[in-house]
């Protein structure tokens, strides 16, 4: 089953792009924009204890630190991963959340340093097939070697 990432800002020409026409859109961030009415999966958000992430200095330390959270919330996060395998049938799931290119170059980043990028890890351990769109595609960095240490450890 195929899963979307991309932003909420880039949604509907990824979706085009892609050739997607049945899917549902889903906030996978902290909060989104006011004049959209979508899910939420919050366990999916990149936060802990409500608060947002803080106290990393690379993007291998904030992929380490958001798969730590992903992982104290384990059961959470499977339940809406199973969810999405059951519930979605002919509806493409689209996780969407704030980060885009000109965002993240607004921050100081010149890649996408994104909380998607090892969410798609987890949902390829769990047969889901993530696609991304031209911004993960272009500017995101694989780091599987970080994220597998990560979620295989626990």
């Amino acid at each position: 089953m195929k899963v979307v990432l991309t932003s909420f800002s880039k949604c509907f020409s990824t979706m085009h792009k892609l050739g997607i026409a049945g899917w549902t859109s889903i906030s996978v961030a902290r909060w989104m924009p006011k004049n959209m009415n979508m899910q939420v999966i919050q366990p999916f958000a990149p936060q802990a204890y409500g608060r947002k992430l803080t106290g990393f200095h690379s993007v291998d330390e904030y992929y380490e630190l958001y798969m730590n959270t992903l992982l104290s919330r384990r059961q959470e996060v499977m339940r809406h991963i199973e969810n999405l395998i059951q519930n979605f049938g002919n509806s493409t799931p689209v996780l969407c959340c704030w980060c885009t290119i000109e965002q993240q170059r607004r921050k100081g980043y010149n890649t996408i340093m994104c909380h998607t990028i090892p969410l798609a890890w987890i949902l390829r351990q769990h047969g889901l097939e993530p696609l991304f769109d031209d911004d993960r595609i272009q500017y995101g960095i694989d780091y599987d070697d970080v994220i597998k240490t990560s979620y295989n450890s626990a």
